[in-house]
């Protein structure tokens, strides 16, 4: 079985890089985005300052981080007047936005790309593109920070000011440094 990071072809291999695709883009490459939008594969695509990047769906334990986080997220989030969504949403504009896991949205913001959350959520999985959005995240309302565990998927905010309720900073480590 092949590994899905190594193409194989007659007389070696190539391993597997970003690929950017200039325009005009082959019909091939528009058939692949028809089809993707038509299958509801493309819902975690992300246009980063013009460039078209594909995103896999996310493993299970993905959600399961997530549906923690909106638990333990709203009540707080309430309290300070934000309207919690744990959920995909694009933060942005149409030719410069990402998708983050979830966010703490200012009220009256509705839009299919918002231009600001008070607070953005990432769930960092291996080889994603996480530690990458966050200097687009601060440009968006608020100062990165991030936080990952050395085993599997891990889970942080990008926020402006102290936690929500004056909770404990769930990007400290227990002598209260900051993860990087």
């Amino acid at each position: 079985m092949a590994d899905h990071n190594d193409v194989r072809f007659e007389g070696g291999s190539l391993e597997v890089v970003p690929t950017l695709v200039r325009d005009p883009q082959p019909v091939e490459f528009e058939r692949l985005l028809e089809q993707r939008r038509r299958l509801g594969q493309d819902l975690l695509d992300e246009v980063w300052e013009g460039v078209y990047h594909m995103n896999p769906a996310q493993h299970s334990r993905h959600s399961y981080i997530q549906q923690q986080l909106a638990v333990l997220l709203d009540q707080p989030a309430r309290q300070a007047a934000l309207r919690p969504r744990l959920g995909i949403f694009n933060l942005g504009e149409p030719d410069d936005y990402r998708i983050p896991d979830g966010g703490l949205l200012r009220p009256g913001e509705e839009a299919v790309y918002l231009p600001a959350a008070a607070l953005v959520v990432e769930i960092v999985s291996p080889d994603d593109k996480t530690w990458d959005k966050l200097g687009f995240y601060a440009s968006r309302g608020g100062s990165p920070r991030a936080h990952r565990r050395p085993r599997g998927p891990a889970a942080c905010s990008h926020r402006r000011s102290r936690p929500l309720g004056g909770a404990r900073d769930p990007c400290a480590t227990d002598q209260g440094h900051r993860q990087p």
